[in-house]
């Protein structure tokens, strides 16, 4: 296991465990408040994305609301353009956020920080990769253009097989090959 590899699943780890004591939080205030940072990076991501892949985001919001089926939304980006080539990579950019605890890693070992620091620095990690999930709606955007989500889904599959060689099973790609 490399040393990305290693701290993409301290970010899975992180996120499961920042979900578990998340999920703790009973008062929907505190929780919004606790989740903010996430919530501002995940809503980023999205807007870059969108932005990127010409969705073209109409609205941002950042202030929680409250749902009717009593569930809250806590940020949200709008989009005036999702097409099939967009939808998957706008709906899934919060992904990038697992990168957070190499990122941080790399910080950490620049610095010479207390306990309390890197205390601080594993809790907004904790957060941040708990944000990186895509949400339900997120889910249902990228669903909503199964076409473009598939071709999406395919090229990474193959850009993935062909950049890392998994057990004995590897793809060459014409071209790039030693």
């Amino acid at each position: 296991m490399n040393q990305l590899e290693a701290f993409l699943l301290a970010a899975v780890v992180l996120a499961f465990f920042g979900a578990f004591l998340m999920r703790k939080i009973k008062n929907p205030y505190l929780y919004a408040v606790v989740a903010l940072p996430g919530v501002i990076l995940h809503e980023a991501a999205h807007l870059v994305m969108a932005y990127v892949t010409f969705a073209n985001p109409v609205r941002v919001s950042l202030i929680p609301s409250k749902n009717s089926d009593g569930s809250w939304t806590l940020g949200s980006v709008t989009c005036a353009n999702i097409r099939w080539y967009n939808a998957f990579p706008v709906a899934v950019a919060p992904l990038i956020l697992f990168m957070s605890p190499y990122l941080s890693f790399h910080l950490l070992m620049d610095s010479e920080l207390d306990y309390l620091h890197v205390g601080a620095v594993l809790i907004l990690n904790m957060i941040i990769t708990h944000a990186a999930f895509p949400s339900g709606q997120d889910y249902k955007i990228a669903s909503s253009k199964l076409l473009g989500s598939f071709i999406w889904l395919v090229s990474l599959a193959y850009i993935g097989l062909s950049t890392y060689q998994i057990e004995g099973l590897s793809l060459a790609l014409p071209g790039l090959t030693d």
